[in-house]
């Protein structure tokens, strides 16, 4: 993956949640360039280098984080299994992530960044899924969304439940 891809995956995480850019500046702060990142270490880091964050708070950052790498396709989140650590596996070079999170200016937009890109533009359709009795999700879906995507959708889904 280029530095222009990772760049742009990158904002979009950091327009979604502009706090992230502390969790970019953590894991710059790693000593080793290693793409797996146990899940644990990360948030034993994040208590030390980020203010407000405790205990329990830290391990829900930190799996809210590398979701959202996981879902910009970054790396993949892998949740421990048979004695086996959740980690984050990185696809990308650690310091072309954080390089390309530095270099991203807080005034940007994902807008901004499409307009300048030569990218061809995504029709979307909002879609609602009544989850519960007193609650409604909206999702702006793709209108040529595959069953490759869907299945893809699904499984992301299914990670969020712990």
């Amino acid at each position: 993956m280029d530095k222009d891809n990772i760049r742009s995956r990158v904002l979009k995480i950091l327009s979604t949640n502009p706090s992230s850019r502390e969790l970019f500046d953590c894991l710059a702060k790693r000593k080793q360039n290693r793409r797996e990142i146990p899940l644990d270490r990360f948030a034993a880091e994040l208590r030390e280098s980020v203010e407000g964050v405790d205990e329990s708070r830290s391990r829900q950052v930190a799996v809210e984080y590398f979701r959202a790498l996981d879902a910009a396709e970054l790396g993949r989140f892998v949740v421990g299994r048979r004695g086996k650590k959740t980690r984050f596996l990185c696809h990308v070079d650690i310091s072309d992530l954080t390089e390309a999170a530095r270099n991203c200016k807080s005034s940007e937009t994902v807008s901004g960044l499409d307009s300048d890109s030569t990218t061809n533009e995504v029709a979307l359709v909002r879609r609602e899924f009544p989850l519960r009795e007193n609650l409604t999700l909206q999702m702006d879906l793709p209108t040529d969304l595959t069953p490759q995507e869907a299945d893809r959708l699904s499984m992301f889904l299914k990670s969020l439940c712990i």
